[in-house]
């Protein structure tokens, strides 16, 4: 019985290891026992796969004993045994290495795959080659064999050890190949430099280089920062977008490491951003709301999806990708010459299936003028299937392609995805799409994050210009903020001032004023409070109450009656007083809050309410499922594929119980965990940047700002760094989804207990 003999193994291990070591050796090496002057049997002892792990425990597995039973003509099962307890043992000796590289020639297919997974365990640039000849002669019918060697080489080059030696190795051309590609899924040291070096002499594909070079970029050395600039823009000269993609990397990698930036790298960045920011055509996909349907956040992403031809690496644009079946939006492409016939690729459904067609979910194309000339349905599948318009009679007219998911209610199967257009005179892009001007804004704030002072003119220009798409104005102040403060005073007291702007927009530009520590910006946030809305006015005042020389000049405005009091109550304002360093702050607050009517504990009051609500109904936490992809909190939050991980994922939460989850939702500041507590930084140019989610790498400190996105300062510009009590999870989040959504967003998440 196998678990006896088990259990017998591991008693003799335990209680007898002296004596369990002698017998497995014995056994294996097939002597004499040294008191009965008998070899030890199997049956009697058991088997000898038992003895190999016996050994490998106790007095560990000898060279002679380990050669003897990788001979041929020993039980193939036994050698299985043999190279796996190889693997585990902690230290090797250069005749490990032999034996077990050995073992990857054997005719057994299971020793093999032993092998490969020991030298996973024990990496060292001599296992390279016999992992590489190994693969090479692997049947493809052994699908476990050819992975596992794969892998076995993957984790040779994620070692130091063994990339230390690398670039020196030699190889034949096609082994250099195969390494090279390799070196690409996990570049790191001279891996990377050896996938930098083959691009460099051409023998590696764009595809591959554009996914080893963000993580490659890290490791460069200064020598090769050039010549790479110079490889990109040979192999890009049409695509800015890709040539910055790429060229970021570079800027990134060479950061953290705390190098400087080259001449070229800079230059070259600059000019193929100005280009990119200048281009007045239609150039980006975005995403549009649906007429007449509040706004979401955009659904498309791309997603990996099969095709009806066995396509399994293009990947798809897709609405199901960034918040589930819930989001809907028009998803706008470039603007482009109409060829004779265009085909796509496009899955996805328009209603249940054992329902009619709702035909709210479609992909048209649309002239230039506006009139449609082409509109087809999803094939109502989730396999990819090719369709094709005969566009002829409008052949070289101009025209772009809308997709639209129209489908946001709870019935499900409301997704739609397209991909693979051909003539590929528009191609679906690599990351997720927002709305109209997103991608030019990301530009500026990328311009002010690598300082390109060099794009001054074209940011200030964006900045001031009210005719300028409002994402893009409010991307430029930005950006200014992180190249020359100062300026951004001025364009952005303008938008702050301009009641005809959405909230939205005022309250990003309170929070850009704010995080310039000079006195000029609070003098303008100061200017603004009297005629501000309401959740402006908090955010102004928490701005200019941080600061010992305007925290009075708050207090003044209100004791004047020009702001009221009730913005003393708010937890943020009385956190930036107290730390203004203010005398007598908190009896100054309490003058001031006297005469208001007694503090009615409103949040108390909420918790109390929504706690009732709950408890009286009953709902459902599919609903809530729903609810949760298209609000406001999968921006930040996961649960399972669902939502962003830059606070922290949902699963499980339903553990904490009701209670706890009303405090969460309804009073986020007062449970907030350390590490995602809001952390103001100040930089040596004035600047006052808040975030969450503070890391060092290398020489860059890495943070998530207000909006989610991850942002990067030199550690050398940092002056100071300050941790506040309060979270960065809006304190009216709630506000923003309606009552019955919020109970059925409750059930949801009290549904997630960890089963």
């Amino acid at each position: 019985n196998l678990a006896v003999r088990v259990l017998a193994t591991n008693l003799l291990i335990d209680k007898f290891p002296e004596p369990a070591a002698q017998m497995a050796s014995h056994l294996l090496s097939g002597e004499l026992h040294p008191e009965t002057k008998s070899r030890v049997s199997h049956a009697a002892f058991g088997q000898p796969s038992h003895a190999v792990w016996i050994l490998q425990r106790t007095a560990g597995i000898s060279e002679p004993i380990a050669r003897k039973i990788m001979r041929d003509g020993q039980p193939g099962d036994v050698q299985v045994q043999m190279v796996k307890a190889l693997g585990e043992t902690a230290s090797w000796n250069p005749w490990h290495f032999e034996l077990v590289q050995n073992a990857l020639r054997n005719d057994d297919p299971f020793v093999r795959r032993a092998a490969a997974e020991a030298l996973s365990k024990h990496p060292a640039v001599d296992n390279l080659v016999p992992l590489l000849n190994s693969l090479n002669s692997t049947p493809h019918a052994d699908a476990q064999l050819y992975h596992g060697t794969r892998i076995a080489l993957r984790d040779q080059l994620r070692d130091p050890r063994v990339v230390g030696s690398l670039l020196t190795l030699k190889l034949k051309p096609g082994q250099r190949k195969q390494l090279v590609e390799f070196a690409a899924t996990a570049p790191s040291g001279p891996a990377a430099l050896l996938v930098f070096d083959e691009a460099l002499r051409g023998g590696i594909s764009n595809k591959l280089l554009i996914k080893a070079l963000p993580a490659g970029a890290r490791y460069i050395d200064a020598a090769r920062v050039d010549p790479m600039v110079a490889n990109i823009a040979q192999r890009f000269p049409n695509n800015p977008s890709q040539q910055i993609e790429l060229l970021r990397a570079l800027a990134d990698g060479i950061s953290e490491r705390g190098l400087p930036e080259t001449a070229r790298l800079r230059d070259s960045l600059t000019e193929q951003i100005r280009l990119a920011i200048s281009d007045t055509r239609r150039t980006e996909w975005f995403n549009e709301p649906l007429a007449g349907r509040e706004a979401t956040p955009s659904p498309w992403g791309p997603q990996q999806r099969n095709y009806s031809d066995g396509d399994i690496n293009t990947p798809a644009m897709s609405s199901l990708a960034e918040g589930g079946e819930r989001l809907g939006g028009v998803l706008h492409s470039p603007a482009f010459d109409l060829p004779p016939q265009l085909s796509f690729w496009m899955c996805g459904h328009d209603g249940l299936p054992n329902q009619p067609a709702r035909k709210l979910n479609y992909i048209r194309l649309v002239l230039d003028d506006g009139i449609e000339v082409a509109r087809t349905y999803p094939p109502r599948t989730d396999t990819a299937q090719r369709f094709t318009w005969y566009l002829q009679p409008y052949a070289g007219k101009r025209g772009h392609v809308e997709v639209v998911d129209g489908i946001t209610d709870l019935d499900g199967f409301a997704w739609l995805a397209v991909a693979r257009f051909d003539p590929a005179v528009i191609t679906v892009p690599d990351h997720p799409v927002g709305e109209q001007g997103s991608e030019r804004a990301d530009l500026f704030r990328l311009a002010g994050q690598l300082k390109l002072k060099g794009l001054m003119n074209e940011i200030v220009t964006a900045a001031g210009a009210k005719d300028t798409n409002l994402i893009m104005r409010l991307a430029a102040t930005d950006s200014l903020l992180m190249l020359d403060p100062a300026r951004a005073i001025a364009p952005l007291t303008t938008i702050l001032s301009d009641a005809t702007l959405p909230t939205s927009a005022r309250e990003q530009a309170a929070q850009q004023l704010a995080r310039i520590d000079k006195p000029e910006a609070r003098t303008a946030l100061l200017s603004q409070l009297k005629s501000a809305p309401e959740s402006v006015a908090v955010l102004i005042a928490a701005g200019v109450g941080s600061h010992r020389d305007s925290a009075p000049k708050l207090l003044d405005e209100i004791r004047a009656g020009r702001a009221s009091a009730t913005l003393l109550r708010e937890p943020n304002v009385i956190d930036g007083l107290k730390s203004s360093g203010l005398a007598d702050v908190d009896k100054q607050i309490a003058d001031l809050t006297s005469k208001l009517s007694p503090k009615d504990n409103r949040i108390e009051k909420l918790i109390a309410e929504r706690r009732a609500g709950f408890l009286a109904g009953k709902f459902d936490p599919e609903v809530g499922k729903a609810v949760f992809a298209k609000s406001v909190c999968a921006n930040c939050h996961r649960i399972g594929d669902v939502g962003k991980t830059l606070g922290p994922t949902l699963d499980g939460i339903g553990n904490r119980g009701l209670d706890r989850l009303l405090e969460d939702t309804l009073d986020p500041s007062r449970n907030v965990d350390v590490a995602f507590r809001t952390v103001t930084i100040e930089t040596e140019s004035g600047q006052l940047l808040t975030g969450f989610g503070l890391r060092e790498e290398g020489h860059a400190l890495f943070f998530n700002d207000a909006n989610g996105k991850q942002l990067s300062i030199p550690l050398s510009e940092v002056v100071e760094r300050t941790q506040s009590t309060l979270s960065p999870m809006p304190a009216n989040v709630i506000e923003q989804i309606p009552e019955q959504d919020y109970y059925s967003l409750l059930a949801y998440l009290l549904s997630l207990n960890g089963k």
